[in-house]
């Protein structure tokens, strides 16, 4: 950052995240950039014993539609996730 800084002055640093926000001042620069924690959440098991904080939203859906799927699929944003059964 300090090397950024040097050639251009005007730049803005933001390198702490809501953890980093909540364990290391040090990375705070001109800005943090709070995330989850904005909305009570916790960004790591570590943090929680740091700060109280309380999820400040809920979420509430409908079943839309389901569909059965062979073992082997992938599926999830990514693809990431394969069933292992007929799910």
């Amino acid at each position: 950052v300090e090397t950024i800084k040097k050639d251009k002055p005007q730049a803005i640093a933001h390198c702490a995240n809501s953890a980093a926000a909540i364990e290391i001042p040090e990375a705070y620069f001109d800005m943090v950039r709070i995330g989850i924690s904005l909305y009570g959440l916790y960004p790591s098991p570590q943090v929680k014993k740091l700060v109280p904080l309380k999820p400040v939203m809920s979420l509430q859906t409908s079943i839309a539609f389901i569909k059965e799927v062979p073992a082997g699929t992938p599926i999830s944003y990514g693809r990431t996730f394969v069933t292992s059964r007929p799910s």
